[in-house]
């Protein structure tokens, strides 16, 4: 059994991502342990015991009842417990089913379904107990907001939310406004979500759909180099076997987002994916004019290509965060350059013997559309998970190497030739892009 990074493991993180967040949020059957700032400065901490349509009624730590009246409450702020052990546990039991499910139904007859379950509950709980820790610890920020000059509706949007989390949450009931005709309006304050313009994110994603190790075969030609005969010199077709392909599992986004206004951003992303490597390698096989006889000689080579990709795009949030309402979905659209550097060498370039290495870079274009979801923590940290389509291509262009090989003969291994020929490869595209999913972790400023 082979255990690998692939799309039930991300399928496993993703929606560990979705459900710990809320999971580990959610309130208890007490009331949530808050701390209101007057105007005049005052604090008064407790748990929120009720909200009423014009004050909050709170339980200090004396077991005495506070009422605090919300026209003189300046801001509120949310403590919490630190659920990193919470986190941690949770984290462990899903990694552990999860894999132990992906394993056992992906395993082969070596291992069978019970070696196949250990080896992937052992693979995937380590990676989601890490997670569940970091959810945990997030889940454990503490909230804030001010409630000076906010507008009635948000206002009463969030004595709404507080009356949930409070121990008596049917006693709220929201207050009748009704306007008053000449009444100067005041423009909204913007809140602590709204205030944060900048927002740095890193997403280490999976790339899902194409397998991350795939076989083939090219057909090349080769000649010989120096004074032999005409006919003896070539060209002489081939075919080599190619075994590579893209790694699945990549660390290299960081977006930079500034918000224009509350839902249309402006982002700039790097991405720096991991190296694409292709090894190619087969026998080149002949037959002399001189002897009549075939010979044969390994031949092999080993590419690699590295992206950087620079993109700028647009991203659009139609559901905001803010106080006590967490959650954010984002859509956007980028496109950039993309440098690319191509390597080639011999197929054992660690060997002193080998000598040949040719380098090459090239410009193209890249795009990538995305999908987002993140849970804000409090106004400064996030968590969340993404789902994206890149689109990026790298054209190599044709490609000569000469090498010297000694070819021995196919009927009588004592045979042996020694000579200097050169390899022609054909140009060809690689596709370095595709679908993925991944996780993001914000920080706002």
């Amino acid at each position: 059994m082979k255990i690998g990074p692939g799309k039930p493991v991300a399928t496993i993180l993703a929606i560990l991502m979705l459900v710990l967040p809320g999971t580990l949020s959610a309130a208890n059957w007490r009331g949530i342990d808050i701390i209101v700032t007057t105007n005049d400065g005052r604090q008064f901490r407790g748990e929120l015991i009720a909200v009423k349509s014009d004050s909050l009624v709170l339980l200090d730590a004396d077991r005495k009842d506070l009422s605090v009246l919300v026209a003189e409450i300046k801001n509120i702020r949310i403590r919490r417990r630190s659920k990193a052990f919470q986190g941690l546990l949770y984290g462990f039991l899903a990694g552990a089913v999860g894999g132990a499910i992906w394993g056992g139904t992906s395993a082969d007859e070596e291992w069978g379904v019970a070696g196949g379950a250990f080896l992937g509950g052992l693979y995937i709980a380590p990676p989601a107990s890490l997670l569940g820790l970091v959810a945990g610890m997030g889940a454990g920020l503490d909230d804030e907001t001010d409630l000076a000059g906010l507008p009635e509706r948000e206002l009463d949007r969030i004595m709404a939310k507080l009356s949930r989390q409070s121990r008596e949450p049917e006693a709220y009931t929201p207050p009748s406004r009704i306007p008053t005709a000449g009444e100067p309006r005041m423009g909204p304050v913007p809140s602590r979500y709204e205030r944060t313009r900048f927002r740095l994110t890193w997403m280490p994603g999976n790339r899902i759909g194409r397998p991350g190790y795939s076989f083939g075969q090219e057909d090349i030609a080769f000649r010989f180099v120096g004074d032999l005969p005409p006919s003896e010199s070539g060209p002489y077709p081939s075919v080599l076997y190619m075994g590579g392909g893209l790694p699945r599992f990549s660390l290299g986004h960081i977006t930079l987002t500034y918000a224009w206004s509350g839902q249309l951003a402006v982002e700039a992303e790097l991405f720096v994916p991991r190296r694409f490597a292709v090894s190619r390698s087969g026998d080149l096989r002949f037959t002399s004019t001189l002897d009549g006889q075939e010979y044969g000689a390994f031949f092999g080579s080993y590419e690699v290509l590295r992206s950087t990709s620079l993109l700028v795009g647009l991203s659009f949030r139609p559901a905001l965060p803010a106080f006590l309402l967490p959650h954010s979905v984002e859509l956007g659209l980028a496109a950039g350059p993309a440098w690319i550097g191509w390597t080639g060498s011999d197929a054992y370039s660690y060997l002193s013997s080998s000598s040949w290495t040719d380098s090459r870079t090239m410009t193209t274009w890249t795009a990538r559309g995305r999908m987002s979801y993140d849970y804000y923590f409090n106004p400064a940290l996030s968590m969340g998970a993404f789902a994206e389509y890149r689109w990026i291509r790298a054209h190599v262009s044709s490609y000569s190497r000469t090498e010297i090989l000694s070819f021995r003969g196919a009927s009588d291994l004592s045979a042996t030739l020694t000579r200097t020929i050169e390899v022609s490869f054909p140009e060809r595209t690689a596709f370095l892009g595709g679908f993925a999913c991944g996780l993001r972790f914000g920080l706002s400023f």
